[in-house]
């Protein structure tokens, strides 16, 4: 006789045989998570970010950003809104994952200071206005 477990799908209570980790009711969608996690493992995001991963953290943007938030200390965002939040991010106001960004990842015109929530919101509105995914790459 072969021993029984549950199935790893969280809520599931269906016996299966130990040697699988799925009953049949949820196996498609283990593949589908699967598939899904795949894509986004190490190595693919190396292979589409890796430029941006590099610029990112070279020492030269490191000290580039230090210094400009250095100089330029309160997020834009929150200034215009009245107030007066530490910035933690420089931002490039046209995203280097553009073409036109990219050409201007060294000009300071084209950077400005963030908070890390007005970053992630901005960087939210970026991907919609210029259909920043994985396709683009």
């Amino acid at each position: 006789m072969i021993p029984l477990q549950t199935c790893n799908h969280v809520g599931c209570n269906s016996l299966i045989p130990y040697n699988q980790r799925y009953c049949k009711k949820h196996l498609e969608d283990s593949l589908q998570q699967k598939r899904h996690s795949e894509k986004w493992n190490y190595s693919y995001r190396k292979k589409v970010y890796g430029k941006y991963q590099k610029f990112y953290h070279s020492y030269r943007w490191t000290k580039v950003s230090r210094n400009y938030r250095a100089r330029h200390p309160f997020c834009v965002r929150c200034y215009q809104k009245g107030l007066y939040t530490r910035a933690r991010a420089v931002d490039h106001i046209i995203p280097i994952r553009t073409d036109e960004g990219w050409q201007k990842r060294w000009d300071e015109n084209n950077f400005q200071s963030l908070c890390i929530p007005c970053h992630n919101k901005k960087s939210l509105e970026d991907e919609k206005k210029y259909h920043l995914n994985e396709l683009n790459y």
